[in-house]
């Protein structure tokens, strides 16, 4: 059986965890560990699932680990996490070893991605439910792609399994047009201040500055974190894949990196990813329609429209699509 290959552009990093951190406090007022356990609520309170001991999960974008392991701790449910990078793959099995020292968590972590999911399991191996987190269905870089992996997902669905793609809306935190939560004024309410990146000045990947770092306030620390983007690509749609056929458009392709700056004002970068940008609500109509072209039944959005309170004071909200594999 073939073997998933590791990714080079992905958060290979053992700090990637506290760089998370800090962008969600600053974002959305809320720590890492509070996103997630609001994502692995929104599924178990509202998908459905019905998982049990020894129902298998197949959890897609794993990385270190969290809600594969809140999965396994609430259901009892056989969970297989599944991520680009090793070095999380790694941190995510340590992970479990520190939590079975007082329970025991039938879960484990490989190599795997979206594209190559059926290489990373057994062959004829089937699963009650996928499930993709933390708005990571976005870094393949074809509409094609996508409708292959959406295939192999119904295939290695049992009858009846359910597929949950989770997301937040669309971050404009960042964007020009929308500075709500980027002034000075939201973001120092939250203990963050803004300190711009050297325009055109490359990290150590050559990548080109562009947009705003976010800071700590020099009286609590000099940690920090930023982004850079690639050069030509920022808001564009500069990739081969916009005829996409149907009335909802073209997708936008993204290329970035991040960096998280210690506490000595040394940058630590995060390798660049890219994809297309999928998973905000103003694409839903494409994924659904990818969704019930590749054999599901019609997907629906849980918990409804008007989603569920993400950030601490309401500006984004999380939400996510269900999907089920037909019985017959």
């Amino acid at each position: 059986m073939p073997k998933p290959k590791e990714s080079k552009e992905h958060y290979d990093t053992e700090y990637w965890e506290r760089m998370a951190d800090i962008e969600h406090q600053m974002v959305d007022g809320i720590s890492l560990k509070d996103r997630i356990d609001k994502e692995v609520d929104l599924v178990l309170d509202h998908a459905d699932l019905n998982l049990k001991p020894g129902d298998k999960v197949l959890d897609l974008a794993s990385g270190t680990g969290p809600h594969a392991i809140q999965l396994a701790k609430r259901t009892g449910a056989d969970v297989q996490g599944r991520d680009v990078a090793q070095t999380l793959v790694d941190i995510a099995n340590q992970e479990v070893q520190d939590e079975t020292r007082e329970k025991i968590l039938n879960v484990n972590f490989e190599l795997g991605n979206y594209s190559d999911v059926k290489d990373s399991i057994e062959p004829g191996q089937k699963f009650k439910c996928i499930t993709i987190f933390g708005s990571s269905f976005i870094y393949l870089k074809s509409h094609e792609e996508y409708q292959k992996a959406l295939q192999d997902f119904y295939d290695i669905l049992e009858p009846g399994g359910k597929l949950v793609i989770q997301w937040r809306e669309k971050n404009q935190y960042f964007s020009a047009e929308n500075r709500k939560l980027s002034s000075d004024e939201e973001v120092n309410k939250r203990g963050y201040q803004w300190v711009p990146l050297e325009e055109g000045k490359k990290d150590t990947f050559s990548r080109t500055a562009h947009g705003p770092m976010c800071w700590k306030k020099p009286t609590d620390t000099e940690e920090g974190y930023g982004m850079y983007v690639t050069e030509g690509e920022q808001g564009s749609n500069q990739h081969p894949y916009q005829d996409i056929p149907g009335p909802e458009g073209d997708l936008d392709y993204f290329s970035f990196g991040r960096v998280y700056v210690d506490n000595n004002r040394h940058e630590l970068p995060v390798p660049s990813t890219s994809g297309l940008s999928f998973l905000d609500t103003s694409k839903l109509p494409l994924m659904e329609r990818m969704i019930t072209e590749a054999g599901f039944l019609s997907p629906k959005l849980i918990p409804g429209k008007e989603g569920v309170d993400l950030s601490k004071d309401g500006y984004r909200r999380l939400f996510a699509i269900v999907a089920e594999k037909p019985v017959n």
